[in-house]
């Protein structure tokens, strides 16, 4: 089981990893269904298994690969392209099903991050809210010694003083 032949030849022969044996003459290995992967002989398309959610496999695969870091993809893909970047303040580990928010008084860059530890923190005297890609400065008479996650960690300076933004 697991072997096949060309019509007239002297011997038999495995079908490639990612493929089942059919008994057809026409088309002795059969791909294995995009999403899914074979990693061992077989005669039985049950035997494909299905990739995990965050992972995709084209047909005929021997293995299911993780969408890469900084992309997720909730579903079970059929090619790279089913993995999306995430947006803009949030980042995802490879084979993630979904992006994750930085934290705010952070910012991240598109399709950059693949933990928290990518999330670059505000200067002082700026802040984000969660999920942002760039820090804003407080307003000219404000300042903060930390950076925030809004506007509101901005402070009003002492009377007769002011800032710059």
């Amino acid at each position: 089981p697991g072997l096949t032949s060309e019509p007239a030849s002297e011997e038999c022969y495995a079908c490639p990893l990612g493929t089942i044996t059919n008994s057809s003459k026409e088309d002795p290995c059969v791909p294995c269904p995009a999403g899914t992967s074979l990693n061992q002989s077989s005669t039985d398309l049950s035997d494909c298994q299905a990739c995990a959610p965050g992972q995709f496999a084209p047909a005929g695969s021997e293995q299911c690969f993780d969408c890469p870091a900084g992309k997720a993809f909730s579903g079970i893909g059929t090619e790279f392209a089913d993995c999306l970047d995430c947006s803009v303040g949030h980042y995802a580990a490879a084979g993630s099903t979904e992006c994750t928010a930085c934290p705010a008084a952070t910012k991240l860059e598109v399709g950059v991050g693949s933990s928290a530890d990518d999330c670059i923190a505000c200067q002082p005297g700026r802040y984000a809210p969660e999920g942002s890609d760039d820090c804003s400065d407080c307003p000219a008479g404000k300042y903060a010694e930390t950076p925030g996650a809004s506007e509101e960690a901005c402070l009003d300076c002492a009377p007769g003083l002011t800032s710059e933004p």
